[in-house]
């Protein structure tokens, strides 16, 4: 059964929350992730997640991606992939050089240290739809969605590389990686075909 009260005070918290950042010029999902923080059971323990919430949060992000795809532009989406490529990569290699040192100073091993890193430079697409939705900027909406679209390739890809690498006992097999650039290069030749099919 549906918990309306979880439910009335998540819109409430996220709205005050969301309201104040955003006079601050700092997008609202900003604040909302706080709401989530303060009043979960990490600190206030005043809202618990459940089934109930759990379903309302995968619809809540369909209806976002769903937004963020008839909102967009292709055919500016497409213009802008040199940008988007070169600050998605940048993201990529900022973030893994941060949160691989983190885990490696922490103890970690190499191994677990690089996991860590390599999924932590994964940009989450649902957010960035969040961003784009209330990004007034279609530029920057546009650059915002190809880096997190190429965020998530070179994470698909260096996950396959240290799953190949853990395989073989820290020992690189060339026939796996070689399958994994295979399988992610006919990603990008569909991925062109179909973005040129839908603009033409």
């Amino acid at each position: 059964m549906i918990d309306l009260t979880n439910i009335l005070l998540i819109f409430l918290f996220a709205k005050i929350f969301g309201d104040l950042v955003e006079r601050k010029n700092i997008s609202s999902i900003v604040g909302h992730v706080i709401s989530g923080i303060i009043f979960g059971p990490f600190i206030l323990g005043i809202i618990y997640p459940g089934k109930d919430i759990e379903v309302l949060a995968d619809i809540g992000l369909l209806v976002i991606m769903l937004y963020a795809g008839l909102t967009s532009d292709y055919k500016e989406l497409v213009k802008a992939k040199f940008t988007a490529v070169i600050i998605g990569l940048f993201g990529v290699i900022t973030s893994f050089v941060f949160c691989f040192s983190i885990m490696f100073f922490l103890g970690f091993d190499l191994i677990s240290s690089l996991f860590v890193g390599i999924v932590l430079t994964n940009t989450a697409v649902e957010i960035v739809g969040g961003i784009v939705a209330s990004e007034k900027n279609q530029k920057v909406s546009h650059i915002l969605l190809g880096a997190s679209f190429f965020d998530d390739i070179i994470a698909i890809y260096l996950v396959g590389l240290l799953y190949s690498i853990t395989l073989n006992q820290s020992t690189l097999n060339f026939v796996d990686i070689g399958n994994v650039t295979l399988k992610i290069i006919v990603f990008f030749v569909i991925t062109i075909l179909l973005s040129e099919f839908l603009i033409s």
